[in-house]
């Protein structure tokens, strides 16, 4: 019985380290409602991503079983459209102050804050990305 335990608990160990495994080297992006569309890309080999909405943004996350945080992004500080420039700002509060766990499911990376998700969907990025 002790062994069976064991071998639970080393597997379901393995499985969260998988999964932050899964992660390294993945591109994945969305569009808001109002059109916006926001890349988030995870470094190969650092604990690092980055990305675009109007502005392009970068810095670091740590995993720890399914909680992630990001932060502090940094970005780029070029101008655009209203609504854009609202979906930008929401995007980054939500990145480095809301975010708490994460689940990735059917190629689909969802982001969960206490009141708040947002589902990316994997992509290959091209040179225009």
């Amino acid at each position: 019985m002790k062994k069976l335990l064991s071998y639970a608990l080393i597997s379901l160990s393995l499985l969260g380290c998988n999964q932050e495994q899964t992660l390294k080297g993945k591109n994945y992006k969305t569009t808001t409602k109002n059109g916006t569309e926001i890349t988030l890309l995870f470094d190969a080999n650092e604990d690092r991503v980055s990305g675009k909405v109007v502005n392009n943004y970068f810095g670091p996350y740590v995993i720890r079983e399914q909680q992630i945080k990001f932060g502090p992004l940094a970005s780029t500080m070029m101008m655009g459209p209203q609504n854009q420039m609202e979906d930008e700002n929401n995007y980054m509060k939500f990145m480095n102050q809301d975010v708490e766990t994460y689940e990735i499911k059917d190629n689909k990376l969802i982001l969960k804050s206490a009141n708040e998700e947002m589902i990316f969907n994997e992509f290959t990025p091209t040179d225009e990305t």
